[in-house]
């Protein structure tokens, strides 16, 4: 600071970097540090959870439960909008599925929920590699249909 303080030049930002200015954020730094701050509480949130929940229900469930559906759901979609609804349905099919399955057997709830989820996953995934393989079909097609790569 006494350094910083005594040089001649512009120092302004290597001051404003040590002590910090509230002020002198602009409203893109602002978005970036919210969008931030939703990631970090959603992210915090979510690993509270999980740290609960293997104590309770063990990692596989809870794997199977949150990471599953997350990954069979970025299989069919990749928006950002979409693929925590999927998410969810996908998970709660899931633990209603094993449940209601659990109460007509005499195995338990958990690999129930860990099959269904799984079977979940492949289909999604069936659909995610048909999806690729349709979309250079259909890019060949319209070039072919135009005359112009598209």
């Amino acid at each position: 600071m006494l350094f910083l303080s005594l040089y001649q030049g512009r120092a302004a930002n290597k001051f404003g970097l040590l002590i910090g200015q509230i002020v002198a954020v602009d409203a893109p730094q602002l978005q970036w540090l919210s969008g931030t701050a939703i990631v970090v509480v959603f992210m915090l949130i979510l690993g509270l959870a999980v740290a609960i929940s293997v104590q309770i229900i063990g990692a596989l469930l809870v794997l199977s439960v949150i990471c599953t559906p997350a990954a069979a759901a970025m299989r069919v979609t990749s928006s950002p909008r979409v693929v925590p609804m999927l998410s969810m349905t996908f998970g709660l099919v899931s633990v209603v599925g094993g449940i209601l399955l659990a109460l007509g057997s005499s195995v338990p709830i958990s690999p129930h929920v860990t099959t269904i989820s799984f079977a979940i996953y492949l289909v999604c995934r069936v659909i995610g590699m048909r999806r690729v393989r349709r979309a250079p079909v259909a890019a060949r097609l319209a070039e072919d249909s135009i005359g112009a790569p598209v």
